[in-house]
C-alpha cells in the first residue's frame, strides 16, 4: 500500500516534477550535476509518502548523509533527528494522508502505535530513501556508460522490459550488501548450531550472487528472468 515498485509507478508524475524542477536549477546555475539530483529525488519522494513537510527533509537529510558516512558527531545528530520526527508527529505537522498519519491512527497487536514506534519505521524508509535508494541510481547509471545499448531499453523499451533491468541492476550491485540479527531461540539453519544471544550476519549480497540460484551470478544480465535476488 506505502511501497514497493506500484507506488513508486504512481509516483511517476512527481518524479518528473521534481527532476524537471532540479534541471531548471540547473539551467539557472550553468551546471546540472547528476549526483546531486540523484540526492534531491529519492528523499522527496519518500517525504511524499511519509507525509513530512518539504522543510523537514532539508533538515533531514544532512544528518542522514552523515550517518550513512558514519562521520564523526552522528550519534548525537541521529537522537535529534529522532526527537524532532516524534515532535513534527505528536503535533500533527505531518500530512492527514501520509503514511505517518496512517501509523497513527492504526493498532499493533490491539495497541495503538507509540509515536516512539512510528519513528523507528519512519526512520527505516528515510535511511532507505537517502542511501540505497541513491546508490541504485548511481549503479544504473554507471551500468549504463558500461553498456550504452541498454540505453534503448530505459528510453523506448516497455514497463517490463524496464523493470526487469531495474531488478538486475539491484542484484548485481546490491545495495544493501547485509544486516545483522540476534538469535532470540537457540536453532540450526542449514547444518549450523545457533545459540540463543548469537549474532549473525545476513549476506544479501553474497545471496544474490549464489550460483545455485542464479545462472552466470558474476554476469550482468539485462533480461534476467525470473530474478530471486535479496537486494
Amino acid at each position: 500500500e506505502w511501497v514497493g515498485p506500484d507506488v513508486s509507478c504512481a509516483s511517476e508524475e512527481s518524479v518528473e516534477r521534481y527532476v524537471g524542477w532540479d534541471i531548471d536549477r540547473g539551467i539557472e546555475w550553468g551546471a546540472c550535476d547528476f549526483s546531486r539530483m540523484s540526492n534531491l529525488v529519492p528523499p522527496t519522494l519518500i517525504r511524499d509518502v511519509l507525509g513530512l513537510p518539504l522543510a523537514k527533509v532539508d533538515q533531514y537529510l544532512p544528518v542522514l548523509r552523515e550517518a550513512v558516512n558514519k562521520e564523526k558527531g552522528t550519534f548525537e545528530t541521529l537522537a535529534w533527528l529522532m526527537k524532532d520526527l516524534e515532535q513534527t508527529i505528536v503535533s500533527g505537522q505531518h500530512h492527514p494522508e501520509g503514511l505517518a498519519a496512517a501509523l497513527m491512527d492504526r493498532q499493533l497487536a490491539g495497541r495503538a502505535i507509540e509515536a516512539s514506534d512510528a519513528v523507528e519505521i519512519l526512520m527505516e524508509l528515510l535511511f532507505g530513501g537517502s542511501d540505497t535508494t541513491i546508490a541504485t541510481a548511481g549503479h544504473a547509471i554507471l551500468h549504463l556508460t558500461l553498456q550504452p545499448e541498454l540505453k534503448e531499453v530505459v528510453l523506448h523499451g516497455s514497463q517490463r522490459e524496464l523493470k526487469v533491468l531495474i531488478e538486475e541492476v539491484i542484484r548485481f550491485y546490491s545495495p544493501a550488501m547485509g544486516q545483522s540479527r540476534t538469535v532470540m531461540q537457540s536453532t540450526s539453519v542449514g547444518g549450523i548450531e545457533l545459540n540463543a544471544g548469537d549474532r549473525i550476519l545476513c549476506a544479501f549480497a553474497s545471496a544474490n550472487g549464489d550460483e545455485t540460484f542464479f545462472d552466470w551470478p558474476d554476469q550482468f544480465i539485462a533480461d534476467r528472468f525470473p530474478n530471486p535476488h535479496l537486494g
